[in-house]
């Protein structure tokens, strides 16, 4: 039988410090890993996790709604020569019942109910009215299936692309006569 170790003996792990100039959810990332892809944001309805004129990294694999999370969604459209239209959006699912008459049919099954939102919901009731009264309120889309939301997203926002900070990060290594590759 094994004794635990005694509080004081742990010693702490050391960890790579990355300064965020800006608390945020979404971490900046100085290159686009591979499987990604970026788009830019055209609005400041995701701030503060994305901000007009920033590049999202989307993760192309992950298509599997979660609630809370920034997704790339397509639509069809004939606006586009490649028939499509993307928008950022936020996942937000309940279960409901779904049946024969659609959506909140008594007789159906139970079964995830998701939105897209084109914005970041609104945190309080005050600011749900102030967004109606000046304008700045966000379209959605639903009830959708689980099956047919994960069709129409192209992935996951995992974070920012940000070129100056890997740009920083290799002068830096530089300048202390460190180089990879």
């Amino acid at each position: 039988m094994s004794k635990a170790m005694p509080l004081k003996s742990l010693k702490p792990m050391p960890a790579e410090f990355q300064h965020q100039p800006a608390l945020r959810a979404l971490m900046e990332l100085p290159s686009v890993p591979a499987g990604c892809m970026t788009i830019q944001v055209q609005e400041d309805s995701f701030h503060p996790h994305l901000r007009r004129g920033e590049f999202a990294v989307i993760d192309l694999t992950d298509h599997q709604p979660q609630f809370g999370e920034i997704y790339l969604i397509a639509y069809g459209s004939v606006r586009f020569e490649c028939g499509l239209a993307y928008k950022l959006c936020v996942a937000v699912g309940r279960m409901d019942t779904l049946g024969p008459r659609g959506w909140g049919d008594p007789k159906g099954k139970p079964a995830m109910c998701w939105h897209a939102h084109h914005g970041m919901p609104p945190r309080s009731k005050e600011e749900r009215e102030y967004r109606l009264r000046t304008g700045t309120a966000y379209s959605s889309e639903g009830p959708l299936t689980t099956e047919y939301f994960s069709e129409k997203l192209v992935g996951r926002v995992v974070g920012v692309f940000a070129p100056v900070i890997g740009e920083a990060r290799a002068a830096a290594e530089k300048a202390e006569g460190r180089t990879h590759g």
